[in-house]
């Protein structure tokens, strides 16, 4: 079951990106389109296609993992895990199934110091990053090659429901500071993001104070850019 392609990854890689099931109801398609008088398929038949092929995938999935041999830990070229190219690409169902095999490590960083949890935030998948939160191994607080955090990723994405996420988890600690010395409050108030500014300063963990290598707090960038509504909430 470890055997790797040229880019180093191995059939629980691909299974975890979804690609065997995209291509599979592709083909299905083309052939579909090909067949009969040439009219078009209904298009509400591709995602039904799609499906079943998922269910097929996730099955596989399972089989591999209850292999004595598996190691659900791999990691290709890029040092990426079969759970975090889930996470990536949104396959909950895959990121749940891996989430339950106990020699799972969802803490793992590729080789831009990324974990699953990183992966899923930055791409905006908030019932991943829940799964994965729900997960009592998970840290959320594990910075990539920048220093960034999770949190950073998703106050300086405007991500208002995973910032809220994130905070309810008690590990999370949000006045850490990336390579520039930025906190995700400094993140929130740059790119003007008065929600999330707010979320944060609601939390009893928050230090507004903080100042990044320029030596500017929060409240000096929001002042810097005009931005009134938060400058009055810091």
């Amino acid at each position: 079951p470890h055997l790797k392609n040229k880019e180093g990854a191995s059939g629980l890689h691909k299974l975890a990106s979804n690609k065997y099931a995209r291509q599979f109801a592709q083909h299905k398609m083309d052939l579909l389109r090909r067949s009969g008088d040439g009219k078009m398929p209904d298009p509400s038949m591709e995602s039904v296609v799609f499906g079943k092929f998922r269910k097929v995938e996730l099955f596989l999935l399972q089989e591999l993992l209850n292999h004595e041999k598996t190691d659900p830990n791999l990691q290709d070229t890029w040092r990426n895990t079969p759970l975090l190219i889930a996470a990536r690409e949104g396959m909950l169902g895959i990121v749940q199934c891996l989430l339950a095999n106990e020699k799972t490590d969802p803490n793992l960083q590729n080789l831009s110091g990324e974990t699953p949890l990183y992966k899923a935030v930055f791409n905006g998948r908030l019932e991943i990053v829940r799964s994965l939160l729900d997960h009592e191994k998970t840290d959320p607080n594990l910075q990539n090659l920048s220093g960034s955090t999770p949190l950073h990723s998703a106050a300086d994405h405007g991500y208002l429901q995973i910032v809220q996420c994130l905070l309810a988890n008690e590990k999370t600690n949000p006045n850490l500071q990336n390579k520039w010395g930025s906190t995700p409050l400094h993140k929130a108030v740059f790119n003007g993001h008065l929600s999330i500014v707010n979320c944060l300063l609601g939390h009893q963990k928050t230090d507004p104070n903080l100042q990044d290598i320029s030596g500017f707090t929060p409240l000096h960038y929001a002042a810097k850019n005009g931005y009134l509504q938060i400058v009055r909430s810091l």
